[in-house]
This record gives C-alpha cells, structure tokens and sequence, in this order.
C-alpha cells in the first residue's frame, strides 16, 4: 500500500479532527500510567514511580477533556490551559457525563489531581498535600475516558505519515587529504588557502 503524500496527508489530518488527535494522544499517556500502575502493584517493584503515574494521570485527564470540548466545537481559549478542574466545569456545562459519578466522584478526583496547579507531583514541594488514592483515580480516569471516547472519535481512520521519527543523528568526521594541516582562517577574495 503506497504511502499518502502531501495534499493527502493533510486531508487526512483535517478529516481526522483535533478531537480525535486529542483523545489518541490521551490514550497514549493513560497507556503509560497504567503500564506504571501496573508496575507500582507487581511484585518485583522496588521503583519509587507514584509521583510521574499521577502526573501522567493528570495529562491524560486534560488532554481527553480537551478532546470533549474540540468534538462539541467548543474552542480551545488556550492550548496551555492547563487547569483540567476548569476544564472539566465546562465539559459538564456542555453535556459530559460520566457513569456511575456517584457524589461527585468525578469532580472531587479532578479536583485531587489538580491540586495546587498539579506542581505537588511535578516538584519538590515541602507543603503537605491531599492525594487521591491511585486505584480510585485509575478507576475514575478510566471512567471518565469511556465518557469521552464516542464524542471524540471519528469514523475516520487515523492518518499514517503525520509524525515523522528521527532516529540519532551520526557524526561522520571528514577525511583530510594527506599532508595538510587544518583549516586555517582564508580572507575572501585571495588565493590563499592552507599552507
């Protein structure tokens, strides 16, 4: 199958939608906070890795909210909004619900994971802090993204070829020619090169 090119690639991406772009990347980083849940509960985890598993949890959380808002055409004020109990208020004023937000579980999660501008589990901090217990918020994070997933994904098939990957760059050094010295600083507009 031949790879799409140009105008077809951007086609694509505008056929895909910005809510579904959004909700894929949200997927992603809920992927990994679970793949972290996971290995907090083995057996063999001697990793202190609770603090990036809520950060990943809360980007997750604002990336899939983002999501909502783009599949209702609700615009963006700011792609660094970052504040997801705001953006959670106006998803709901917009018609998300969640199963089973028994007392406002949902809210009071988000509000948890918010915290202080979320900066507990981002930095050092030496404030006492609430915390959500992570089962809960993996429970309610996965909730909330089954709310999200139909509104925010298309019919439309994901495009291939938006990214592009680099792999680490290599450093070929050049050969200089035999007996020459290097490089010395030549004036434009003279005949003289190394000696």
């Amino acid at each position: 199958m031949a790879q799409p090119k140009g105008k077809e690639i951007k086609a694509q991406t505008a056929a895909y939608g910005l809510a579904a772009q959004h909700f894929d990347l949200a997927c992603q980083y809920k992927d990994a906070a679970d793949l972290l849940y996971d290995q907090i509960h083995s057996d063999t985890n001697q990793k202190a890795i609770r603090e990036p598993t809520y950060y990943l949890y809360h980007h997750a959380v604002e990336l899939a909210l983002k999501a909502f808002l783009c599949a209702c055409n609700k615009p963006l004020v700011s792609r660094s909004e970052h504040h997801i109990d705001h953006l959670y208020k106006k998803c709901r004023k917009m018609g998300l619900v969640v199963r089973d937000d028994h007392h406002w579980e949902v809210h009071n999660c988000i509000d948890l994971l918010a915290g202080e501008r979320n900066r507990f589990y981002r930095y050092p901090t030496q404030k006492w802090h609430p915390s959500s217990d992570l089962d809960w918020t993996r429970d309610v994070v996965t909730r909330l993204f089954d709310a999200v997933a139909q509104p925010a994904q298309t019919d439309t098939p994901r495009p291939s070829g938006v990214r592009a990957y680099i792999g680490k760059p290599t450093f070929f050094p050049m050969e200089r020619p035999a007996n020459t010295r290097p490089s010395m600083p030549v004036e434009f507009g003279s005949n003289l090169g190394p000696r």
